[in-house]
């Protein structure tokens, strides 16, 4: 599961390891994962090659 570095993403993470001791959490390092993953697709989109549209003459 995905929580954000707010408040109540701890609460519900220190819920949620009482309940399933053997997890861990893996933090994000932006405001929450959904712009730590929006993020992400923009350097991969950064990094690859431009493509020259194949209709052009």
């Amino acid at each position: 599961m995905a929580f954000g570095k707010d408040k109540r993403g701890e609460v519900a993470v220190r819920a949620l390891m009482e309940l399933l001791p053997q997890s861990f959490r893996i933090k994000c390092t932006a405001i929450d994962w959904n712009q730590q993953l929006l993020d992400y697709g923009q350097q991969l989109r950064q990094q690859q090659p431009q493509k020259e549209d194949d209709l052009s003459l």
